[in-house]
Parts: structure tokens; sequence; C-alpha cells
């Protein structure tokens, strides 16, 4: 009988702890760094994101007051016109900062690990492969009228 109530009490603490988990957010393993970048998007290095769906990875600072994250920062004109996102270029399940994702139309890919993940959405989350937490997200403000992206964390 002891036996018995034992595992029934095993089994309730079991299923509260699964059903407290399921609401649970997977926070990014990519270390917090500083960003802050303003890009114009009127150059020619951030000029393909005047179309949707179009991406731009930055890689070194053009100034010294920039700072690109952890990894880089990857820039992206969403679905919609007017829609940015930005994402660190660490691989979170890599988490080393030489080991940088690429976008192609669809989604973004870590090479190394082979996690393919959401971008063009705005939530960075993994969609297939072995990760199993979203891309490092940074604040993007649009300014129409300058045609600028303040990208800040």
């Amino acid at each position: 009988m002891a036996a018995t109530t034992y595992r029934a009490y095993a089994l309730a603490l079991l299923g509260i702890a699964a059903l407290a988990s399921c609401g649970k957010k997977e926070e990014p393993r990519t270390p917090s760094y500083p960003v802050y970048l303003t890009a114009k998007l009127q150059t020619e290095r951030y000029r393909p994101l005047l179309s949707p769906v179009a991406t731009v990875a930055v890689t070194s600072p053009s100034t010294q007051q920039e700072a690109l994250g952890y990894g880089g920062i990857l820039l992206v004109h969403g679905w919609h016109q007017g829609q940015y996102f930005a994402y660190d270029l660490s691989c979170p399940n890599e988490n080393k900062t030489d080991i940088r994702i690429t976008a192609d139309s669809h989604e973004a890919r870590c090479a190394t690990c082979g996690t393919t993940y959401d971008i063009f959405g705005g939530q960075g989350n993994p969609l297939d492969g072995i990760g199993s937490t979203g891309l490092r997200r940074y604040r993007v403000d649009y300014n129409p009228t300058l045609q600028t992206l303040s990208v800040s964390n």
C-alpha cells in the first residue's frame, strides 16, 4: 500500500512539474553584449533592406560608436514593408562568436549544427535541427522619414 501511495505521489509531482514548464519561454543562450547600430538604408551597405524579405549581416563596425553584440548583427526586412528585425549572428546552440548563422530568402541556418531559424516573422525561433533556443533579438526602431534603423538592446 505504501508503494502505491508513493507512486501516486511521485506521478502527481511529475504532472505538476510538466504543467509548470509548459508556459516557460526559452531564453537565448547567446550572451548579452552591448548593441548600438544606426543603419541608413540609402547607403550601399544597407540598401538591400529597402525591399521586403531581405537581410544584411553586419560583422564589423563602421564607426567607433557602433557595438555589434556577441557575433555581429543580422538585419532583416520582414515579409511586410517597414517591418524590421535584428538578431545576433551567433548561433545560440554553438554559442561562439565565430560560428555565425547565414541567411537566405526563407530562413537562417547554422552550418555547424544545422539548425535553421525563422527570421522573417520576427521571433528567431528554431525551425529544424538540434537547436532548442531562439536567436537573441535586438530592438529595432525604424524612421521612415529618414529611412534609418536604430538597433539597440
